[in-house]
């Protein structure tokens, strides 16, 4: 992703124009589509992050989708974040599928703390891969997530591609923590069963070239195996097959 100057420097002449609402602080039309209240849009945005934190249970992260000129995100900072005296905080995750936009409220408002708090975390028209790949990362027990219409409305299609990855990354992370905790045990007695093989055996360094120049074929229990017995059997005067098998929670080779 280009540094914030070199996006600021190719789009300083894209930027939007804002207005003053009736209370004399910023807001924005976009194709004759108001992004916050007219009248107050900091008013709004407070109501909207109560109506977030309406229930009391501790949130893991707050994912928004779009948020126009930033109010939500600032008044979601302070209160879970810069306010915040618990040691373990929550992160923020802010998608947003207009750059031009985003780099309109930059040179408008201070994003200074938010940009530089390693608990919040702005894509900006990012893969849906590396928003993913960042979900990992994270607890994601409680989530939380906002839409902001007007930004939604207009690029509904990447947002909602972005969600349905989201949805797939956590479902994947349920399936891997429910794997874990089912085996955990079994796992950790096969691991300490085979620790004195493992300790006092050879290492994989002693069979460095004793085959050069032969083809080799790793085999283990799995799924596909099966399907491949009859592709072994044509290897077996062709090549080393070295099985890996496990009786008795005892790997041999």
């Amino acid at each position: 992703m280009p540094k914030l100057t070199e996006l600021y420097s190719h789009f300083k002449n894209q930027l939007y124009t804002l207005e003053t609402s009736k209370n004399n602080t910023l807001t924005l039309k976009i194709n004759n589509i108001y992004q916050h209240s007219k009248y107050d849009p900091i008013k709004e945005a407070t109501r909207i992050i109560d109506y977030l934190m309406h229930e009391k249970e501790e949130v893991d992260v707050f994912i928004i989708y779009g948020c126009g000129l930033g109010y939500i995100l600032k008044i979601l900072f302070e209160k879970i974040i810069k306010n915040n005296n618990s040691p373990i905080l929550p992160y923020i995750i802010y998608i947003e599928a207009d750059i031009k936009l985003f780099l309109t409220s930059i040179v408008n408002f201070d994003w200074s703390e938010i940009l530089k708090n390693e608990q919040v975390r702005i894509f900006l028209e990012a893969e849906k891969e590396l928003i993913g790949s960042f979900i990992q990362t994270i607890p994601t027990k409680r989530i939380r997530y906002y839409h902001h219409r007007p930004s939604y409305n207009f690029h509904e299609n990447y947002y909602k591609e972005v969600q349905n990855y989201i949805s797939y990354v956590l479902d994947r992370k349920d399936m891997n923590t429910a794997t874990f905790t089912r085996f955990q045990r079994l796992w950790t007695k096969n691991f300490l069963y085979n620790l004195p093989t493992f300790l006092y055996s050879n290492t994989i360094n002693n069979l460095k070239d004793i085959a050069k120049g032969s083809t080799a074929v790793i085999v283990a229990g799995g799924p596909s195996l099966e399907k491949s017995i009859q592709y072994l059997k044509s290897l077996k005067n062709n090549a080393i097959i070295i099985e890996i098998t496990n009786n008795n929670n005892n790997a041999s080779f």
